[in-house]
């Protein structure tokens, strides 16, 4: 093949748009835990604002939210590694069959 040229066979192409779509499937969801902690640690930040409305919210709510998103990323690297390695395999074992 020359030098400047390109030729994208229709298999090139599916396998970009399938591997665009899982990779998106899967920062969805190795996200999805990390924003539901998130989430359900506002709420709680803010059923504790309606309940005692003369604490300090934004000093309390602040730490909580840290301490929640070092939790749920502590308990998601794992899972990380895990979901990446078996989307990799799948993407070289895709490429092998071009």
């Amino acid at each position: 093949m020359p030098v400047g040229t390109v030729e994208i066979n229709d298999q090139m192409l599916d396998l970009v748009v399938v591997q665009l779509s899982k990779g998106f499937v899967a920062g969805v969801k190795l996200a999805a835990p990390v924003v539901a902690i998130l989430v359900l640690a506002n709420l709680i930040t803010g059923l504790i604002g309606r309940t005692l409305p003369q604490a300090n919210l934004f000093v309390m709510g602040l730490n909580l939210n840290v301490f929640a998103l070092f939790i749920a990323l502590f308990l998601s690297i794992g899972s990380a590694s895990w979901l990446f390695r078996v989307e990799l395999i799948e993407a070289v074992q895709k490429l092998g069959q071009l």
